[in-house]
């Protein structure tokens, strides 16, 4: 029933990617891989996350100055750029990382047995 898979896939998030990632994190994760340049609001549309709830999870994604300590924090899996077509927009791509631990994932998905 593919319950393998999902076992497989589920350690192999918890091991090499962050043991505490939560479903929306990935759900985003997943979105930009599918679609490299999305803007918050287009992920917002596709996801019914608000705001400020995309927001947390792209900063979790990404890597980021913490505005009161100081240190970079978060997973580095992805990267916001200003969006060509509208300068007041993020876009979001995967990172070098983000992609590696895409492709993984997928492999895992493709090749385990049913």
């Amino acid at each position: 029933m593919g319950y393998e898979r999902l076992v497989h896939i589920t350690d192999y998030i918890r091991t090499n990617i962050q043991p505490d990632i939560n479903i929306q994190q990935l759900d985003i994760l997943f979105r930009v891989a599918a679609n490299p340049g999305i803007t918050q609001s287009e992920l917002m549309g596709e996801t019914g996350l608000m705001t400020g709830s995309v927001s947390r999870h792209l900063a979790k994604l990404s890597k980021y100055k913490h505005h009161t300590t100081g240190k970079i924090t978060g997973l580095g899996l992805i990267m916001q750029t200003p969006n060509p077509h509208n300068r007041k927009q993020l876009s979001s791509w995967l990172t070098k990382e983000g992609t590696h631990h895409v492709k993984e994932l997928l492999k895992l998905w493709e090749n385990t047995s049913s």
